[in-house]
């Protein structure tokens, strides 16, 4: 082992040592994990888009990866912007769910709102940026055929029959069609929920038989499809529900029926997944069994969603199906965190 050293007043005086002198510019610069970490996220994700863009020759991937680009540049450039926020209260959303460059930006503008008692303001921060993702149904649209897609169990068919009993449109410009033929007792309950409001039923084993239902029943009606769940592995179940769209052309509606109870990694994927049928909306489900909708939040804030329509908050019918709320969505997405 070989130890050296030089004496300090030596060190100090050395004569050729260049002089250094402080850059003032950096002196206020102050750097932390919170701030790192979702920059070194953006950059990942930027990489990533770059890297897919340049391998693609296909039009519609190269539209949907300058849209990847596009959103992790304006991430990282929220990310990277000044932090003036109290870091505990970003700490509390995070803890709640919420994705960190998301809670770091909320914090931030909630100090901005409300200087001091930013707990106050984060709801109305979150109300504000939940706003522009929410979409009111549209009930003159009476030749509209709705199909309700989504995985195994999320509340398809309960959703329909309550959106069928609200009463937005009478029994006479109204019907019901399933296609869930294959599964035992699949149409029951829609069949019987039907014949007790006088409204027409009608079940359709492939796309052809759909397109010759909706002919029989009309154009001046609005007729709400309930689907088959289909898992990540049923490639063949999605092939058919494009199908159906395409026999029903314009006056097709798709919307995406997720559970408030699925992981937010696994409700991704289903939009990912489902993202071929190009859902129009999106119905979250079972609301009432969970704390938080803070994933939920996320794929909102991510704009990986489709916009919001309806919230399904329990099983009866109609009551438990609400249009969604900018400032009671908040106060469900922060959950415990305020």
């Amino acid at each position: 082992e070989v130890v050296a050293a030089i004496e300090r007043e030596a060190r100090c005086s050395t004569a050729d040592a260049p002089e250094v002198s402080a850059d003032s510019s950096w002196t206020g610069l102050s750097l932390n994990r919170a701030l790192l970490e979702p920059i070194e996220a953006e950059l990942v994700a930027l990489r990533s888009s770059v890297q897919r863009l340049t391998d693609t020759a296909s039009a519609e991937a190269l539209a949907r990866d300058l849209g990847a680009v596009r959103h992790a540049v304006t991430q990282l450039a929220a990310a990277s912007g000044p932090q003036d926020s109290d870091p505990r209260l970003a700490a509390r959303l995070v803890a709640a769910g919420l994705a960190r460059r998301h809670a770091l930006a909320l914090a931030d503008e909630a100090e901005r709102l409300a200087p001091g008692d930013g707990v106050s303001a984060l709801r109305t921060a979150l109300g504000a940026r939940l706003d522009p993702y929410l979409e009111l149904p549209r009930d003159d649209e009476v030749d509209r055929v709705t199909l309700a897609v989504g995985a195994p169990g999320v509340g398809k068919t309960t959703t329909l029959a309550k959106m069928a009993a609200r009463g937005d449109w009478s029994p006479r410009k109204l019907a019901i069609v399933t296609t869930d033929v294959h599964r035992a007792g699949g149409a029951n309950a829609l069949r019987e929920f039907s014949g007790c409001h006088d409204i027409p039923f009608a079940s359709a084993a492939t796309p052809a038989e759909l397109a010759e239902c909706v002919r029989r029943l009309g154009r001046r009606r609005r007729i709400l499809v309930d689907t088959a769940g289909r898992s990540g592995a049923e490639g063949a179940g999605l092939a058919e529900l494009s199908q159906y769209r395409e026999v029903l052309g314009r006056r097709a509606q798709v919307q995406l029926v997720l559970s408030a109870t699925t992981k937010e990694d696994d409700a991704r994927a289903e939009v990912e997944r489902f993202r071929s049928l190009q859902p129009e909306a999106v119905v979250v489900t079972k609301v009432d069994d969970t704390r938080s909708l803070a994933g939920i939040g996320n794929l909102m804030l991510d704009d990986a969603m489709p916009p919001l329509v309806w919230l399904g908050d329990g099983q009866r019918v109609p009551d438990d199906l609400r249009l969604p709320d900018p400032d009671d969505l908040a106060g469900r997405v922060l959950g415990g965190a305020v």
